[in-house]
């Protein structure tokens, strides 16, 4: 691999992901200690870094300065138009695009809480008014 002249970019993708599955089978011993050791049953590239949607494509990079293109439909350039995106994932069936978006808040009116029993359940609202409900059958 270290003559190889594809990007670092996916190399950090395959650690990662390496990294996670290593960390879930040593959680997994620990619970049962013969437990089988993993392996990667899906191929799989994820990236956070160099790719680009431009002109209704995914562009991303394969060699120094030259990149291969993945066209989208137009439902997913609607939805990625405005939203930060923050990976790929490439499989051999589909192209998995994560995003963020930012979020209005919304200051309540008031809350509600709910104590739910065996024979009874209370609920209390900000506004002090507390009732309760017998659900006791006898």
């Amino acid at each position: 691999m270290a003559n190889c002249q594809k990007t670092d970019y996916y190399r950090l993708g395959a650690i990662g992901t390496a990294t996670s599955i290593l960390h879930n089978y040593r959680k997994a011993t620990k619970e049962n200690p013969q437990t089988r050791f993993p392996y990667a049953r899906r191929l799989m590239m994820n990236t956070c870094y160099g790719f680009k949607i431009q002109n209704g494509h995914l562009r991303l990079p394969f060699k120094p300065r030259q990149y291969v293109y993945v066209k989208l439909n137009n439902h997913t350039l609607k939805v990625l138009s405005g939203v930060d995106v923050r990976s790929i994932t490439l499989t051999p069936g589909s192209v998995s695009i994560s995003y963020s978006k930012e979020t209005v808040e919304i200051k309540p009116e008031g809350y509600l809480g709910i104590d739910r029993n065996l024979d009874n359940s209370t609920a209390a609202s900000t506004d002090h008014r507390p009732f309760e409900d017998s659900t006791c059958q006898v």
